[in-house]
């Protein structure tokens, strides 16, 4: 957080009230996800589709990936990864080698049910065909051969040797080692304030939920512009109540993921004529791009750094120059995060 987060009476209790309510809530949805699991790996049976819970998800081996499949053919995938829809051959199992008809029966895919260590099943593509005559197909544009392309072609896939394992372990009195119940955290009790610093407790509460929530979503989801401007809403209401999440992210970033970030601003600003001119950002703006590329990957990161400047001066400061800031006496050296935080 910010300096001046937690400087005015009531607030700083509130938060800490809020925070610890959230972790409360957080380590109760975790141990029920843990029960859930440990459920569906107890019922589950390799052979029994009727014990299994499909996750929707597809996933891809061999060196397939999703670009391989055009959307008719990979609604195919969905069906499967669903259990709306099943294999040509009659007996069904995990780690077992099945295929399905593309194209209307002219092509083939190969595929496999995976158990993923949620306990739920997955589909995993793994060869296609986009030849078929009769039964015989000609996987991965090879010779024709009949059913699905043999799994002793991906034996090494990392997912079909976790899958493998996972079975081992399946099944009645299924327990995951070193697996405990974490203590729940106590909440303080939120100390009497005034009608004027209650109602900011109150704001306060409500931003770190719509916070949380923001976050649950930008992680959770394939990168979408809607998630990111969510997450900038909920970052800019936080900051006009005291609490600069970002600002904190970026004390703790090295010099390197400072950089990276820097560069992915200067990139993405219009009026970046070279890689060394650019917009001069608040902490928390490099804090956000930063948190983006470490854990919501490239595409996402680029996608909230376009709707930060979307969002005009009150985010990034005016253009000038970004780079380097030795030679001129009216700027200071960027401190490094260890530096800034003994401040």
């Amino acid at each position: 957080m910010g300096p001046h987060a937690c400087q005015r009476p009531g607030i700083k209790e509130a938060a800490l009230y809020t925070w610890e309510d959230v972790l409360s809530e957080r380590a109760d949805a975790a141990r029920a996800e843990r029960r859930t699991q440990r459920s569906r790996r107890e019922t589950f049976r390799p052979e029994d589709p009727a014990t299994w819970e499909h996750s929707g998800r597809v996933r891809f081996a061999g060196g397939l990936k999703r670009t391989d499949f055009l959307d008719e053919r990979y609604r195919v995938l969905e069906l499967l990864a669903r259990g709306d829809d099943g294999p040509r051959e009659d007996r069904v199992a995990v780690n077992a080698k099945l295929h399905q008809h593309l194209d209307g029966g002219a092509g083939g895919v190969s595929f496999f049910h995976a158990l993923a260590r949620d306990g739920q099943v997955d589909v995993v593509a793994y060869a296609i065909s986009n030849k078929r005559q009769k039964d015989a197909y000609r996987w991965q544009g090879g010779t024709y051969s009949d059913g699905p392309f043999p799994l002793e072609g991906i034996a090494d896939d990392p997912l079909l040797k976790e899958s493998s394992e996972l079975v081992k372990a399946s099944g009645p009195g299924t327990h995951d080692p070193g697996e405990s119940e974490p203590a729940r955290p106590h909440p303080k009790p939120l100390v009497p304030a005034r009608n004027r610093e209650a109602d900011e407790a109150h704001r306060l509460s409500d931003a770190l939920a719509a916070f949380h929530t923001a976050c649950s979503q930008v992680t959770g989801q394939r990168p979408s512009q809607s998630a990111a401007e969510a997450l900038l809403t909920a970052v800019q209401t936080l900051r006009a109540l005291g609490v600069d999440v970002f600002s904190r992210v970026a004390d703790t970033m090295s010099e390197a993921e400072a950089r990276r970030a820097k560069s992915l601003l200067i990139r993405a600003s219009p009026t970046s004529s070279s890689a060394s001119s650019g917009p001069v950002a608040d902490d928390w703006v490099l804090g956000a791009i930063g948190y983006a590329l470490t854990n919501l990957g490239q595409q996402q990161a680029d996608i909230l750094t376009r709707v930060i400047l979307r969002a005009g001066p009150e985010s990034v400061a005016s253009t000038r120059d970004a780079g380097n800031t030795q030679g001129d006496p009216g700027k200071k050296p960027k401190t490094s995060g260890t530096d800034r935080r003994r401040r």
